[in-house]
Order: C-alpha cells, then structure tokens, then sequence
C-alpha cells in the first residue's frame, strides 16, 4: 500500500460519511482504506460515532421531529383557542349573573335601608342616611329613575346624601321628594318643610328647590329654606350666591340674607343667620321673631296643638331661645319668662292667653 497523506478534500468527504450526510460506494471505500492515515482516520470516527450514539442515542431526524412539533402545537393552538372562547363565554355568563343578582340584592339593601331610616326617625335618633344602594344601582345604563321621598315626623331631624353628594338636612314636620339620580340639565328637588342644603358645586347642572310659590337656583353653597306655609317662607343665604324666583319677581340673596315671601312679593333684609340655622344644634334661636312663629315651631318640634284665645298678640314680637332635647313645659316655662305672654300645656295643646 502507498500512504498519502489526507488532503482537504478527502476529510471534508470523510467527515460527511461519517455524520451520514452522504452515500459511499464500495470502489470509494476501498479507495480510502487504501490509505493508512485515511482508514485510521475513518476508523476512529466510526467509533466516536458509535461510542456518542451508545451514549446519547442517534442523532434525531430533525424534519420529522419539526413536523411532529407543528402538528402538535398546531392541536395545541386550537385547544388554546376553544378554551379562550370558553372562558370568554363563561365570563359573560357570570357577569350576567352578576348583574342580575347584584341588581336585586341592592333593591333589597335599599328596601331594607328605607326600613332602617324609618325605625331611626321614630325613635327620635338623628342619623345620616346615604342612600347608596339605590344610587349604585342607578349608576347602570339604562336603569329607571325613581322618586324617592323622605318625611320626618314631629321632634325628630334627619339627613340624607342624594345621588350627587349634595347633603340635606330636615326639619321637623319636613318631606323632601328627590330623584335616585339627577339626569337633564337641571337637579330638581321638592321641598314641604324646613331643610338645611350643602349643594355639591356643578355649573353645568344648577340645584333648583321648589317649595310651595317660591323656586330656589343654586349652583354650589349653604342655605336654609323654610316653608311649612305661605305665611312663613324664608331662604336664608350662608355662604355662595342664590336666586330666589317668585310668581312675579326674582332676587339674587348675598351671604347673610334672607329672602321672604310677603303675597306675590319677595323681601331681602339681612339677618343673623344663625337664627335660621340653629336648629340642626338642637338650639332655636328667635330674633324679634313673632309669636306666631315661635308657636308654629314649639308645636311643629314637640307635636302638639296651639290654641290662642287672643290673635292679635301673634303678631308680637319676642327674643326666645329653647333647646330641644329639653321637654315642652320648659320651653314654654322660658317663653312665659321672656314675655308677658302666658301659656299653658294641658291636654298636648298649648294654650295661650
């Protein structure tokens, strides 16, 4: 045998013989046999190859195994794909769900809530009721607006948050009717009554109160309105700007005003608001304040009669304070001591003479 040395050829062939990359014939074979350091070389490649199979196994069929993989995965999308489809579907279903019974479990709280305020105010409690419940519910897109209505009996207060924060507080002998949401430009509220407003500031959405012959715009501030007749009906400004509109003229009221009703005319004076407003401490303050009034109130707070064998004295007028966690006698005990005024309580009627 001649020995050759390997050229680069020849390795690069034996190389891709040996990784199975290409067929050799039998002449081929021999031919590289023929030559000692290329049969020795081909030999211990065998045998590398061999040794790395019996090690790790044979090489993989790359193509196959990328064809295997892309059927699988190919499966795989399309479980992904129902199982997005499902679980979309099930999410709907739930929120459905959701909704529904959401929507009936914040009727019942809201029934419930009403129940509640109903047993506070009867028990003379003086609480702050938000109804929330109806107004979460109301927040959905397309529920109906309602009407609510809150009536506060005699000796008792209440405060309620309507749907836009606003707050309100009632007078004894007061009812307030109030949608569970406000929608249009304006925010309409009706009130028989005495309350307290804090109006939530909205330029867009003017707060408008109607009570009896007068209307009340506000865009945003503090005021007490009273009006448990046409006799005595006043809108007593604290702070921010208010319209008060009458059947024949309106007025624009500055911080301590108070707008009032006289026939078809309305009068601006100022006063101490702290005579209008008093009451929500449970201490009512008259400032020269009539008799007429100052009995209207007693009897309104403690729910009694008032009989006067003397009209003409209705119409004088008195400096009196009372508090109202105290009883009726001593109310009237300081009344009879601040003016020559006697009154008298038999039978739950006052009596004056």
């Amino acid at each position: 045998m001649q020995n050759k040395d390997i050229t680069d050829d020849t390795l690069e062939r034996m190389l891709d013989i040996a990784d199975g990359s290409s067929d050799i014939s039998d002449d081929e074979l021999a031919a590289l046999a023929s030559t000692a350091d290329a049969g020795e070389a081909l030999r211990g490649m065998m045998l590398c190859d061999e040794a790395a199979n019996t090690k790790m196994g044979k090489m993989p069929d790359v193509d196959a195994e990328w064809n295997r993989f892309s059927r699988r995965n190919y499966r795989h999308r399309q479980m992904a794909l129902y199982s997005a489809i499902s679980a979309v579907a099930a999410v709907v279903v739930v929120a459905m769900i959701f909704f529904w019974s959401g929507r009936k479990s914040a009727d019942m709280l809201y029934e419930a809530q009403k129940q509640r305020a109903d047993v506070m105010m009867s028990t003379g409690t003086q609480q702050e009721v938000a109804v929330k419940a109806r107004q979460m519910v109301c927040r959905n897109i397309g529920t109906r607006v309602e009407t609510e209505k809150i009536t506060v009996p005699s000796g008792k207060t209440f405060k309620v948050t309507l749907a836009d924060g606003t707050q309100v507080w009632l007078n004894a002998n007061s009812r307030l009717s109030y949608p569970s949401r406000f929608t249009g430009v304006d925010r309409e509220v009706k009130l028989r009554g005495e309350a307290y407003f804090k109006v939530t500031h909205d330029a867009a959405h003017p707060f408008v109160i109607h009570t009896g012959d007068i209307s009340t715009k506000v865009l945003g501030t503090e005021f007490n309105i009273r009006s448990y007749s046409a006799a005595d009906t006043h809108v007593t400004l604290v702070n921010g700007s208010v319209q008060v509109s009458g059947a024949r003229e309106q007025v624009v009221i500055r911080p301590g005003e108070d707008a009032r009703l006289a026939g078809k005319r309305i009068e601006v004076s100022e006063v101490d608001v702290t005579d209008y407003t008093s009451w929500r401490e449970g201490l009512v303050f008259f400032d020269n304040a009539t008799l007429r009034d100052i009995l209207q109130q007693l009897g309104s707070w403690y729910n009694v009669n008032v009989v006067c064998s003397n009209p003409s004295v209705l119409d004088l007028h008195f400096h009196y304070i009372y508090d109202r966690n105290d009883n009726v006698e001593n109310a009237l005990k300081t009344l009879n001591g601040s003016s020559n005024i006697k009154t008298k309580l038999e039978n739950n009627t006052i009596f004056v003479n």
